[in-house]
């Protein structure tokens, strides 16, 4: 009996350590091109919250920090933008738009109205390097928005 006993507890143990190590976190960075993507595979991508961390660009180089802890939240077609000072700034249905952006690069631009303007603002939802969603104004000049997953 005791060698029966024995052996249960040797098998349970081994049981257990094999389930334990079958459990592992995925720690790999998302690394994804997205302006090349189809449209689903674009919206899988973005759909979540994300924090601003940086802006980089323009005529005149110029790079920001964030310190208003800046945000967007994307679904497939929603996105509402803000920040800890102004609150929430837009939030308003995403356009997208299937055409040929600033880079001449077939694309669907991220494209929404902001209160009252007549004019939409358009993005290029360039890729995900290293779990940092990079979004471009689609223009000559345009600014590259950094924002990580909340």
């Amino acid at each position: 009996m005791p060698v029966k006993k024995t052996i249960l507890i040797a098998c349970t143990g081994l049981l257990f350590i094999s389930l334990l190590t079958q459990c592992k976190k995925d720690d790999t960075p998302v690394n994804i091109v997205l302006y090349n993507q189809p449209l689903p595979v674009i919206q899988k991508y973005i759909t979540g919250n994300w924090s601003l961390k940086y802006i980089e660009g323009g005529f005149m180089y110029q790079k920001f920090i964030e310190k208003n802890n800046s945000y967007i939240k994307l679904t497939p077609t929603h996105v509402i933008m803000g920040d800890n000072l102004r609150g929430v700034t837009v939030d308003t249905t995403i356009i997208w738009v299937n055409t040929t952006d600033m880079f001449n690069q077939q694309t669907y631009l991220l494209s929404f109205y902001w209160k009252g303007n007549v004019f939409p603002e358009d993005y290029v939802v360039d890729q995900i390097k290293n779990d940092t969603l990079i979004i471009i104004d689609n223009a000559y000049d345009g600014y590259y928005y950094y924002y990580v997953k909340q």
